[in-house]
């Protein structure tokens, strides 16, 4: 059985609750993970907090190549986590997780930076290279893992297909690693 772990930032209303009931509905294993601190975010990252999965999206904000953090109170940070959102550079110290399809839904993250960080490991990364409404986030993604699930579509495939909606959903770009971060659809 195919797994996806929903990432959920808190911050995205109740998209990941209907991404999560759509994917079952099409027979996948889902499991949510609640971020509510960097060290979660940071656990994911590194394969603390594994299922399994073959997919791992990304229910965020996103801002001008970052994925936007949840802010603790100054007190509340560990000593050891950032304390900002993250961008290439926490991506790329924190990435250790390989061989997934990582998708964020985040708006603006499909930047080079963000695309070179997480294309690593031969991991391949879908994301908006503008920002997107958050309906069409949602419409890409059933869609997206209903063309993979019933279709038996390649996830190059699908992501082409799902990406040709309307222009909301053209925002979201496939990069792999053999693409080097760069020639996206």
């Amino acid at each position: 059985m195919t797994t996806v772990l929903i990432v959920d930032f808190g911050s995205t209303g109740n998209e990941a609750e209907a991404i999560r009931q759509a994917l079952e509905l099409f027979g996948y294993c889902v499991v949510v993970k609640h971020i509510g601190r960097p060290k979660d975010f940071m656990d994911v990252l590194e394969g603390r907090v594994s299922f399994g999965e073959n997919y791992i999206v990304l229910s965020c904000h996103g801002k001008c190549g970052e994925i936007e953090m949840p802010v603790l109170g100054k007190d509340i940070y560990d000593p050891f986590e950032p304390k900002g959102n993250f961008g290439h550079n926490e991506i790329v110290r924190y990435l250790k997780v390989k061989d997934k399809c990582i998708i964020s839904l985040g708006c603006k993250t499909g930047t080079r930076d963000l695309i070179k960080a997480f294309c690593r490991n031969n991991n391949t990364y879908i994301a908006p290279v503008d920002y997107v409404d958050g309906n069409a986030a949602l419409l890409f993604m059933i869609e997206f893992f209903y063309l993979l699930s019933r279709k038996n579509m390649n996830i190059k495939a699908a992501c082409e297909q799902a990406h040709r909606f309307d222009e909301e959903t053209m925002l979201f770009e496939f990069s792999s690693d053999d693409s080097q971060g760069g020639n996206n659809l």
